[in-house]
């Protein structure tokens, strides 16, 4: 989160402009995030990360990419919990039968009240109405278009939720793009990520913003060299780097990781 500190002599009080919620085992990159946010006001209502669909009724953000809220929809999200807001709360015998599904699922039933008793919706956060900025799959998946089906489906079912308009999200989104347009310069999020990826790609970014020039068979022998070998290290979601033969994978892959390590993108909060 972004934070300013208005304490009123409790050294304990945060009171955040922004939060960021995602998954663990995420990779994320802080200086895009304060780029995002430059701009924002957290005084607006904000639910913004990677949208998707359960069906016609609602959109909500994928917790594996993660999503910000800002201050005031944190505020209002609170009132709504303290005041027991039926679209708002999960527990109790209400004669929703969904009730114990949203229990599991917080981030779902968050979305619900959002969209249903706040309306606050998810919106098209796409750098050009083009580019992902929040990945619920690793990077060397989102390049080679290996995603799953379901991921491809709740996009697909975007354009049916009542209420969205083309103003919202071009029917463009409907379609996951793969190889270097998979994804922003301002990317933020990969998700499936664990720790020795994590490592290779922060090592690879931190080299690319030092070296921009560095050619790519330099930089494609440093994802071999930093990248996991072992399947047990990549892990069960992520997937191993393409065979040398795969030019294109490669070339995407090279691309990608020259977007996302841009000194322009670069920034504190």
């Amino acid at each position: 989160s972004t934070s300013t500190n208005n304490n009123n002599n409790n050294n304990n009080f945060i009171d955040p402009d922004f939060v960021f919620f995602v998954n663990d085992h995420t990779f994320v990159i802080p200086e895009h995030i304060c780029y995002y946010l430059k701009d924002r006001d957290p005084l607006h209502d904000m639910y913004d990360g990677h949208a998707l669909t359960n069906g016609k009724e609602e959109l909500f953000n994928s917790g594996a990419a993660g999503y910000f809220l800002s201050r005031r929809t944190i505020q209002r999200l609170v009132q709504s919990w303290d005041s027991h807001n039926p679209k708002c709360v999960s527990s109790g015998t209400t004669g929703n039968a969904n009730n114990k599904f949203l229990q599991g699922n917080p981030g779902l039933a968050t979305a619900r009240c959002l969209h249903q008793h706040l309306r606050v919706v998810a919106t098209d956060t796409r750098e050009q109405r083009k580019y992902h900025r929040f990945h619920a799959f690793p990077l060397v998946r989102m390049v080679l278009g290996n995603v799953d089906q379901w991921y491809r489906d709740k996009h697909t079912g975007v354009k049916q939720v009542r209420g969205v308009t083309e103003e919202l999200f071009t029917h463009s989104y409907t379609k996951l793009l793969h190889g270097p347009d998979c994804c922003s310069e301002e990317t933020m999020s990969f998700h499936y990520v664990e720790w020795m990826e994590t490592l290779c790609l922060f090592k690879v970014r931190n080299a690319l913003l030092l070296r921009p020039d560095m050619d790519d068979t330099e930089l494609q022998n440093m994802m071999r060299k930093e990248y996991p070998a072992q399947t047990k290290d990549i892990g069960a979601y992520s997937r191993k780097l393409p065979d040398d033969s795969d030019k294109d994978g490669w070339d995407g892959i090279l691309q990608v990781l020259r977007k996302i390590s841009k000194v322009k993108t670069q920034m504190e909060c």
